[in-house]
């Protein structure tokens, strides 16, 4: 039994982090550079942050400003590496071994909890897909953050006992942790910071006369091959041997249109997999769901939307795609201040 994580910005954010494109930019423009192109740019951002705040959508449409190519990756580079600066800077805010003892329980119960939120019926859906299969569970992720803290979690985490076992005909076999894949590369390595593709480019003529690395840079799976780590494909082959996919702290934004794209295939060719889908937003289930239900509704519409199969299909697939408001790693939110928030409980005790 395969699960698969996918995790976004939201994880880093719940440890509490402030690593929204928001909280960089307050920064940026006293980054000190001797290059006029550059300054010019971090002044346009300034004077428009809220359009900033989806900083990879920005870039596609903010090509129109440039006169060539050139120009563009040097503001990209640029704003790619003060960001790598930036989140470091955040990730140190995290003192690991202080927490040593008390992450691994924090996460591995977190990520056995994927099914918390649901009523009965999506509970029982959801739990065909360990009907269909056996053996232990491998837990793999595929981290969409330039950061490290979902790996120095695992690290920790990586205990047989607390994984636990999963009993199939008799037989034990124990659960474990899979792949942990970046596919958007790391501070210090292979960052891809762009759009899906030239369509969300507003001006694809910039890199016309251009060798491809230049175009490369904003196109994220052409970043990606030119990383040549074979990440993209990587990380398709792991979504493609999955029986359960879970997203979490993502906003099924159009930059990462094509993993949505392939999910919707894998719903498609593989009718035992389903789908979670964490959203941040969702309102409260009250004394009546009809809200909420409206909610899931979108959400799976949206999604399924970035496929091109009829509707037929569609609705098929909507069916195998579960939305939650239950926010599994709520257990660890704000780690990053833990040592303060029990010194105070221990103040207010005295």
């Amino acid at each position: 039994m395969n699960i698969t994580f996918l995790v976004g910005n939201g994880f880093d954010l719940n440890l509490g982090l402030e690593t929204r494109y928001s909280d960089f930019l307050k920064g940026y423009q006293n980054v000190v550079t001797c290059n006029r192109t550059i300054d010019n740019f971090k002044l346009d951002i300034m004077g428009d942050l809220p359009f900033w705040s989806n900083a990879e959508l920005a870039f596609g449409q903010y090509t129109e400003k440039f006169d060539s190519a050139s120009e563009f990756c040097s503001c990209h580079t640029n704003f790619c590496e003060e960001l790598a600066i930036y989140l470091d800077k955040q990730e140190s805010r995290l003192n690991f071994d202080g927490l040593a003892k008390l992450i691994p329980n924090l996460f591995v119960n977190s990520i056995k909890a994927y099914k918390n939120g649901f009523r009965e019926k999506q509970q029982q859906e959801i739990q065909t897909c360990f009907d269909a299969s056996q053996g232990g569970i491998t837990y793999n992720f595929i981290s969409f953050n330039y950061t490290k803290t979902l790996d120095e979690c695992i690290k920790l985490s990586n205990n047989k006992p607390l994984l636990g076992h999963v009993t199939y005909c008799r037989s034990i076999y124990d659960n474990s942790f899979g792949s942990v894949l970046h596919i958007h590369g790391f501070t210090d390595r292979d960052m891809v910071l762009g759009v899906n593709d030239e369509s969300q480019i507003a001006n694809p003529k910039l890199f016309e006369r251009t060798s491809e690395e230049f175009i490369g840079q904003i196109i994220k799976r052409e970043t990606n091959r030119l990383n040549e780590e074979h990440m993209d494909e990587k990380c398709s082959k792991l979504l493609n041997e999955s029986d359960l996919i879970y997203v979490y702290g993502m906003s099924i934004g159009e930059t990462d249109a094509i993993w949505w794209q392939r999910i919707c295939t894998i719903l498609k060719t593989r009718p035992k997999v389903r789908v979670i889908l964490h959203s941040f937003d969702a309102p409260k289930e009250g004394v009546i769901r009809t809200e909420f239900i409206q909610h899931e509704r979108k959400m799976r519409e949206k999604f399924v939307n970035y496929s091109d199969f009829s509707q037929e299909i569609k609705k098929s697939m909507m069916n195998r795609i579960h939305i939650t408001a239950a926010n599994i790693f709520e257990s660890m939110n704000d780690l990053v201040n833990y040592k303060e928030k029990k010194l105070n409980e221990l103040v207010v005790t005295v």
